[in-house]
């Protein structure tokens, strides 16, 4: 316990120094700086989680049963991708804001836990029940693990959703 403790405000330090600096300071108290950039963040989020949610609705075989598995992915990955990546920088900005009173939040905790649990997810996916794709990507209903990554992927981006909306009302 005393080790989890040491690393705690050890870390906490760190997050404190973080948003103390000029840059962490000039987000925050800028006018236009945070709002412009949790504006990105939440539009970036609706892009990538949309389209992720649109995949696994697939992957679950509640809609477009008609298209292939692969067609749907393709259609959409560089939609998910882009919002990823701008939702993935705009959320690092806005914790070097706020790292202070983001770190010891426990809703912020609760939103990377399900962020890291929805990357294991997809490292899963892509690395074993994807590379049975060929089997089952016209199947308007793909087997149960395949349905069972598609559940876990929805269930865990709700998780982050709902947890940075209460981050954010928490602060």
């Amino acid at each position: 316990m005393q080790f989890y403790e040491s690393i705690n405000s050890y870390l906490l330090d760190k997050c404190v120094a973080l948003a103390n600096t000029a840059g962490g300071t000039f987000i925050r108290e800028s006018i236009w700086q945070f709002p412009v950039i949790e504006g990105v963040h939440v539009l970036s989020i609706a892009m990538s989680v949309g389209m992720i949610l649109w995949f696994d609705l697939r992957l679950l075989g509640v809609n477009m049963t008609s298209r292939r598995v692969s067609e749907v992915f393709n259609g959409i990955y560089w939609w998910m991708v882009g919002g990823f990546a701008a939702a993935t920088i705009s959320g690092l900005l806005l914790f070097w804001a706020e790292a202070d009173r983001a770190y010891p939040n426990l809703f912020a905790r609760i939103k990377f836990a399900g962020l890291i649990l929805a990357g294991l997810n997809i490292l899963f996916f892509h690395l074993s029940t994807q590379r049975t794709q060929p089997q089952w990507d016209s199947d308007p209903k793909p087997p149960f693990r395949v349905r069972m990554a598609g559940f876990l992927s929805i269930t865990c981006w709700v998780v982050v959703v709902a947890a940075g909306r209460l981050m954010a009302y928490t602060f």
